[in-house]
């Protein structure tokens, strides 16, 4: 009798270890999944400039321009990764802090058709970048990077489609006095559509009162 209960406390104890050790590959497993995640991400953002993109943008802050978007059309395919730049240089007479918003805007198909079924905040995932803020003293510049990796969804169940997808880029500069609540309302600004309304609003101006034009072209 008491051969048989040790044999039951016996199994009851190995079934709970086999349970507790599952419990732990399964837990050990996703962070594994989630650590590889920021990885790659944390990665992929920090990619440098190739020397040529960075002549790029120097070449045309050099020549006036106080935004240059470097390239302004990516011609790629899904999954693949392409690193440009954002550059900006402070043409103000004082230091600013500047930063940078993506919003989708439309797409169209090789045929010209407007694609309709297309959730912005999933194409906008494509582009990884840094936000800001940037603080410029006047006359200074830096080159953003900028990573596109289309994904392989525009919507949850629809595969993306060939064609140009076209996105609005807005440089905002902050307003000196609303510094401590400004990056807050940046990143809570989303879904701005880049207008100076929407800028002044959330408080900041919108850079040169003009937005600018990014298009990814996916084969």
């Amino acid at each position: 009798m008491r051969t048989r209960r040790n044999s039951r406390k016996g199994f009851e104890l190995s079934v709970g270890f086999i349970v507790i050790l599952i419990i732990t590959i399964v837990i050990f497993t996703s962070s594994i999944v989630v650590i590889r995640k920021f990885f790659v991400s944390t990665t992929e953002i920090e990619t440098g400039l190739s020397t040529e993109a960075q002549g790029q943008i120097e070449s045309l802050l050099s020549a006036g321009q106080s935004v240059a978007l470097v390239p302004q059309l990516y011609e790629t395919s899904t999954g693949k990764s392409n690193v440009g730049g954002i550059g900006i240089v402070n043409t103000l007479k004082e230091k600013r802090k500047f930063y940078i918003i993506i919003t989708f805007s439309k797409a169209f198909d090789s045929e010209d058709k407007q694609i309709i079924d297309v959730d912005p905040e999933k194409v906008e995932s494509w582009l990884l970048f840094n936000p800001g803020p940037y603080e410029l003293e006047q006359a200074e510049r830096i080159p953003a990077k900028l990573l596109v990796k289309p994904g392989f969804q525009i919507t949850d169940g629809t595969p993306t489609k060939p064609g140009t997808y076209i996105y609005n880029v807005c440089i905002l500069q902050a307003i000196p006095s609303l510094y401590a609540s400004t990056i807050n309302n940046v990143l809570n600004a989303r879904r701005t559509d880049c207008s100076s309304k929407a800028a002044t609003q959330i408080g900041n101006t919108l850079y040169n009162a003009q937005k600018y034009k990014l298009q990814v072209k996916i084969d």
